[in-house]
């Protein structure tokens, strides 16, 4: 020591040094290291293991190859699918699996397939495809038809459930109705044969109207029925495979509308009121129906006069409503089955006239 101070030895300067550190916090920067350290091992780990379980995991059904990072998305049919979708079944079997952008579709061929995952084992393959464009932007995915699986959806069919039940409930109640509205339809399409498109929505339309409302369509030019027709012509659109870049590439929903490729966004304004108006017009003449005691039994009808309900409980009733019509693509498209587009002159008449006199 000189002068009572101790000499600055290498293993005296070490011991400052661990002093100093242990009593004074780490600077800003090691801090930031550290964490950044810390959130790299963890991703690593998670990868780690994310590639250990998928090479554990069951290989995917056959399917056409794609490219990198698209994909199947160039193979994916502009229209008519089912045409492709055939095609696909007779090369790679009832079950065909596709790839987009990292995400998995399956395609189903086979009517056994189909019963065993959509309906037997309906708890797990239920959910709906997350689309921007019609679920999201304008709106679809608020009604049962592209909700995802969950504890509304579960309220949604609860509610159908109660009120359709058994088939055998539906053909009782509404059998002398089904029969109407299949002679009027018949009997349209024998007429102008050329507008079997039409009178196929109408057909499905007014079926779907009484049901839902108890609203008895006009049969011409009914504005209910119209809207309806408008509602469901532009979620086929909204729905139809590879329709909007949005759906495949979520990002674009940013895009300005001015941007080269985005003119879809000018569809959104209108597709959203349309749905809104299908979902709101018939409620509320439902509703004024009942106020003057002149409702007929109906899905609207029977559960707003079963209890009391709240505004969110309404507009879960709206809703499950307009859900109904989801079977109007069913119903439309079975009665379009025989009637093609090179058989509506003299063979689809003939074919109408068959089917009238037999029915």
């Amino acid at each position: 020591m000189i002068g009572g101070l101790r000499p600055l030895t290498p293993t005296y300067t070490s011991k400052m040094a661990f002093q100093y550190f242990r009593c004074v916090p780490m600077p800003p920067q090691d801090e930031i290291l550290k964490k950044v350290i810390l959130t790299f091992g963890a991703a690593l780990v998670a990868t780690l293991c994310y590639a250990r379980s998928k090479k554990i995991a069951a290989p995917f059904p056959p399917g056409p190859k794609g490219v990198t990072l698209l994909g199947n998305a160039a193979d994916l049919p502009q229209s008519q699918p089912w045409l492709t979708f055939s095609r696909w079944a007779k090369e790679y079997g009832p079950i065909v699996h596709l790839r987009i952008l990292g995400k998995s579709i399956m395609v189903l061929n086979d009517v056994s397939y189909a019963i065993d995952m959509l309906d037997k084992k309906s708890r797990i393959y239920s959910n709906r495809p997350n689309l921007v464009m019609g679920g999201e932007l304008v709106g679809w995915d608020e009604g049962p038809a592209l909700i995802q699986f969950g504890k509304k959806w579960l309220e949604y069919r609860r509610l159908m459930a109660q009120f359709l039940g058994t088939r055998s409930k539906v053909e009782g109640a509404y059998n002398e109705m089904l029969q109407k509205a299949t002679h009027t339809y018949l009997r349209d399409t024998l007429r102008s044969p050329t507008m079997w498109k039409e009178h196929g929505y109408k057909f499905a339309g007014a079926i779907v109207l009484d049901i839902a409302y108890g609203y008895k369509a006009q049969d011409h030019n009914d504005p209910l029925v119209k809207v309806v027709d408008e509602a469901m012509e532009q979620f086929s659109e909204l729905t139809a495979t590879n329709g909007f870049a949005v759906d495949r590439f979520p990002f674009l929903r940013f895009a300005p509308q001015w941007f080269p490729g985005a003119a879809w966004k000018r569809k959104i304004g209108p597709y959203r009121k349309t749905l809104q108006t299908m979902v709101d017009a018939p409620f509320d003449w439902v509703k004024k129906q009942m106020a003057t005691g002149t409702s007929a039994p109906c899905f609207v009808s029977d559960l707003l006069d079963s209890n009391q309900y709240t505004d969110g409980e309404e507009a879960l009733i709206k809703w499950a409503a307009a859900g109904i019509y989801g079977g109007e693509l069913s119903i439309s498209t079975y009665s379009q089955l025989f009637l093609k587009e090179d058989s509506t002159r003299k063979g689809g008449a003939e074919t109408v006239r068959a089917t009238f006199i037999l029915g």
